[in-house]
């Protein structure tokens, strides 16, 4: 072992630039590596924050279930927080006319 350890010192010490390129290289690429996962981490984050925001944050549901059944899952121990939540449907909130989509561009179904 020894033996290895003089042969590479002595390359190190003889091929100076090809040895800093190598080191250089090196960290180039464990900051790449670094910096992807980084990204997909904060781009998972911010999806989860977003679901979160659209449609609130809960690890189960229960849909269309009867009104016996909602108050079995209010009352279970096995929850520890429980909300009961319906959906209404949509509404108009502001009807534009023609002449209004055309001036500002948007697309009118």
């Amino acid at each position: 072992m020894k033996h290895f350890n003089e042969i590479s010192y002595k390359y190190l010490k003889s091929q100076k630039k090809r040895s800093m390129l190598t080191v250089a290289g090196i960290i180039l690429s464990v900051a790449l590596f670094t910096s992807i996962g980084t990204l997909i981490n904060s781009f998972r984050e911010n999806e989860i924050r977003n679901v979160i925001e659209a449609v609130g944050s809960y690890h189960f549901n229960f849909k269309d279930i009867s009104g016996d059944k909602v108050k079995q899952v209010l009352n279970h121990t096995a929850f520890k927080n429980t909300a009961v939540v319906g959906m209404e449907g949509t509404g108009l909130i502001h009807e534009v006319s023609s002449e209004e989509a055309e001036k500002t561009g948007e697309l009118r179904y």
